[in-house]
């Protein structure tokens, strides 16, 4: 803005001698040219929000419906509907001046070369005003008066110019009155304006704001127009100013009231838990927000009767650098909700409030433990000296709470070396509950415990140790230093998803120094997406060449399983050979995937995620639409060959022979799961040379499991569930027809197979009954299950059947409660078991079975219901 403003004050003089005033709008024209040429480059550069609702274009409404949903909100909303009324005055306001300050400047400059000179020395002057204005006074005048007040001095301007006007009528006040008028409106007002629309949902604040744009603004605008066209005519200029006048009276009414009306939509924010409308987009509590207003609406939440807004309220104050913020965090440390107490003590951590340290140690012996934690990690940011900590910390090493002897242990290290604090950690360590274990490792990494390194490398290694233990582990081992990079390098193949997640923010942690071994890990199939997860979290801009290098590998090698599934695809599809298919084409997908991730790590990471994440819907046209998107980035060229991995394919003519295909896939294919596929899909009763083929592979093949699939298949001939044991790749092709698992890769079915144990049971034998505890769910394979329900007035009611590919006993797995019916097997009846803790870690690892399980639970709940509407008939 400045330099623009620059530019026209230099041309408004300069014109007559370079350009020429005729000229002047073809001068405009290459500026608007130019400002074209920029907002193109700005589209190109998407944010995710651009992305997603690119994705979704097809099914959004169009901009009438937008601004009917606008209307709606603006409805419901006083302070939307004063913002509305207010849009129509100030456009009122604006054209009843603007109109007549050209009509004067006109009379006053007659030669069109001093016209466009004054208008240009003006509107450079005016515009450079609103920038300095902007840059220096706007952040502080809403700092200490608010948004609302600075909004409310334009209709005030208005209404002094145009009173002024009504009296002196003269050249020199109307310039003076504009001048004003534009410096403040352009410079505060502006910002204030949009600052009012804040309290509205994110979710419905462009409707509101196309509806208000659309709608009020240019009624305004036509309002003005039918003013002065009749005006012109039946008035006079001070009659018109009078109009003016009472336009600007009235708009001084609505602001008012819609300064009421925005701290009441403040107070709502904070009753619904939405502390980031106090947050500016620059930086936290920065910039406009932190207004006047919006600091009083946070002082008087913190004795609002809401527990729910006065933490909240708690939690903004602590980011106010203002006296009557610390005052009132201490006042609220007497409330009598344990989580408003918290927040408090976090928000005197961040302020650094040193003189409310007594107020703050008076909560260490709290009823509740968090609050004691909080006060130990509170008292240990607000003090430097050790002697005064200590004789605070040191009862609290025997507190009843393992995370607040913890956080009481770390507070006294933080000072050296204290035996009985260090000795607290590691008893805890190795004989308290999970818990306590997991607080204790963290405590360790965070005080620095080198002496500890064997024994967290120990617990990482541990096997038979909890899930959160091994993972808090893995985390801890990022604080030691690059003597850890080895052991988490190699548990980012670990067969637990949290302890992989662990190593990786501990590998991210260690960056740089762990960079080129996570590169290393690339190569590796087992290990390759968690280094691809942490490369996400660290600088890669060094290492942009190698991750290149690895797309294009990844690239070809999906295009290579697309060539072979589209091989494949064309032939009769019996069950081994659909796994086959199948796994071909989530292996190309899953390639081209990890191509696209670490293309991302090099430019246009948020477009590329989203268009990942739109690749993998089951919508088909979000699918076309994240490919078009792709088509757009950087790099497009280098990533347009795979796109077709992607799009709808029609099944193809069978190229060459099958029995040759497979036989080439277990020679030469390096993917031991597709070997395994094409092992379990080359039928010796079908093709003539499988046997002498599968006789070989299950000799030298390098992998046990393709050994032993390749001879089972030799053995079996065929497929049959009434086998007394089912192989894995059998198993595999039942739960594909599950509904709760149908969402899985093949390869992802072979691990909950490989858990799965099988059950059998007779007519009539109970499966599990009513009331009893249930940690096992299970996949009829084959046979029918009854379930039974007894109650006060029948006796083993029968309310439903199960039949093959149906899962039953989930309910108590997934909510922990008692079994709620019994379950009878109706003939003989084939099962496979799945205990809870393999079920919890399938539901943390995948969430799509996640997914599939609210799926089913709801078909459950409409069941139940249909059978109550039924009974009540």
């Amino acid at each position: 803005l400045f330099c623009c403003s620059t530019l026209l004050f230099c041309l408004s003089y300069c014109s007559r001698v370079w350009v020429g005033t005729e000229n002047l709008i073809l001068a405009m024209a290459g500026a608007m040219l130019i400002s074209f040429g920029f907002g193109r480059a700005l589209l190109g550069q998407r944010t995710r929000q651009q992305v997603r609702s690119r994705s979704a274009r097809r099914s959004q409404p169009g901009i009438i419906a937008e601004m009917q949903k606008g209307f709606q909100y603006v409805r419901r909303s006083e302070l939307m509907r004063l913002v509305s009324v207010s849009a129509i005055l100030f456009s009122v306001l604006f054209f009843s001046i603007a109109l007549p300050f050209s009509k004067a400047a006109t009379v006053q400059f007659v030669d069109e070369d001093t016209l466009a000179s004054f208008l240009g020395m003006f509107n450079a002057l005016s515009t450079g005003g609103a920038f300095l204005a902007s840059l220096f006074l706007a952040n502080r005048a809403f700092a200490r008066f608010g948004i609302m007040p600075m909004l409310l001095l334009l209709p005030v301007i208005y209404l002094i110019g145009f009173g002024t006007l009504a009296v002196y009528g003269m050249f020199a006040v109307i310039v003076a009155f504009r001048f004003i008028k534009m410096l403040w409106m352009n410079g505060i007002a502006v910002s204030a304006w949009q600052a009012i629309f804040n309290p509205v949902p994110a979710e419905r604040r462009d409707q509101v704001r196309a509806f208000i744009n659309g709608v009020p603004s240019q009624a305004g605008t036509f309002i003005a127009g039918a003013i002065l066209l009749v005006g012109e005519q039946a008035f006079t200029p001070q009659q018109l100013y009078l109009i003016g006048l009472g336009a600007a009276v009235v708009s001084c009414i609505v602001i008012w009231r819609a300064g009421s009306a925005y701290k009441n939509s403040l107070v709502d924010a904070l009753r619904v838990g939405r502390p980031t409308l106090f947050v500016a987009d620059e930086e936290p509590f920065g910039g406009f927000q932190q207004d006047s207003t919006t600091v009083n609406v946070a002082l008087e939440g913190i004795t609002h009767t809401d527990s729910l807004v006065r933490r909240t309220s708690a939690e903004i104050l602590g980011n106010l650098d203002d006296p009557r913020a610390q005052d009132a965090l201490v006042a609220v440390l007497d409330d009598t909700e344990s989580e408003v107490k918290v927040a408090s003590l976090q928000s005197l951590a961040r302020s650094e409030v040193s003189t409310a340290m007594l107020e703050v140690a008076s909560h260490l012996d709290d009823p509740d433990a968090d609050v004691r934690a909080q006060a130990i990690d509170t008292l240990c940011a607000l003090t430097k000296y050790q002697r005064g900590l200590n004789i605070y910390l040191h009862p609290l090493l025997k507190d009843s709470d393992g995370f607040v002897r913890c956080r009481a242990a770390v507070g006294v290290l933080r000072f050296g070396i204290h035996s009985e604090a260090r000795d607290v950690l590691r008893s805890m360590a190795v004989k308290g509950d999970m818990d306590d274990r997991v607080y204790a490792i963290q405590a360790m990494a965070e005080w620095g415990d080198l002496e500890a390194y064997p024994f967290i490398e120990g617990k990482l290694n541990d096997q038979t140790a909890l899930s959160p233990v091994r993972r808090a582990a893995a985390i801890a081992l990022g604080s030691f230093g690059p003597k850890a990079i080895s052991i988490l390098l190699k548990t980012l193949s670990d067969n637990d998803l949290g302890v992989r997640e662990g190593a990786v923010q501990g590998l991210a942690h260690l960056s740089p120094q762990s960079v080129d071994g996570v590169l290393k890990k690339l190569a590796d199939p087992a290990s390759e997406d968690g280094a691809l997860r942490v490369l996400e979290l660290m600088p890669t801009h060094q290492v942009s060449g190698k991750l290149r290098k690895y797309s294009q590998g990844r690239i070809t090698s999906a295009l290579r399983y697309h060539d072979f599934w589209r091989s494949v695809d064309g032939y009769v599809q019996d069950a081994p050979i659909q796994l086959l298919t199948d796994s071909l084409r989530d292996r190309a997908r899953h390639d081209s995937l990890n191509a696209l991730k670490a293309l991302s790590l090099m430019n246009n990471r948020e477009t590329i995620s989203v268009a990942m994440d739109n690749l993998q819907s089951q919508n088909p046209n979000q699918r076309a639409n994240a490919i078009e998107t792709l088509e757009t980035v950087r790099n497009a060229s280098f990533i347009r060959p795979m796109l077709e991995i992607w799009e709808p394919v029609e099944k193809v003519q069978a190229n060459g022979q099958l029995d040759e295909i497979l036989a080439n896939m277990l020679e030469n294919e390096l993917d031991d799961w597709l070997r395994a596929c094409a092992a379990f899909a080359f039928a010796p009763d079908i093709y003539p040379r499988a046997s002498k083929i599968l006789s070989h592979v299950a000799q030298i093949d390098a992998d046990p499991f393709v050994r032993e699939v390749a001879a089972q298949n030799l053995e079996v001939g065929e497929i049959m569930e009434s086998i007394s044991t089912l192989t894995i790749m059998e198993r595999i092709l039942l739960l594909r027809r599950v509904p709760l698992l149908a969402d899985l890769s093949p390869a992802d079915l072979k691990r909950v197979a490989a858990i799965a144990t099988e059950h059998r049971f007779l007519d009539s034998e109970i499966i599990f009954e009513q009331d009893e505890q249930g940690d096992e769910m299970y996949v009829i394979v084959s046979g029918e299950v009854r379930v039974l329900v007894t109650s006060e007035k029948h006796t083993d009611k029968e309310i439903a059947r199960r039949k093959a590919g149906d899962t039953v006993g989930e309910m108590s797995v997934i909510s922990g409660s008692l079994r709620s019916a019994t379950l009878s097997a109706v003939g003989d009846v084939h099962l496979l078991c799945l205990d809870q803790k393999s079920f919890e870690g399938l539901l943390r690892e995948r969430p799509e079975v996640s997914l599939a399980v609210m799926r089913m639970l709801c078909d459950r709940l409409q069941q139940a219901s249909q059978r109550d509407d039924a009974q009540n008939t």
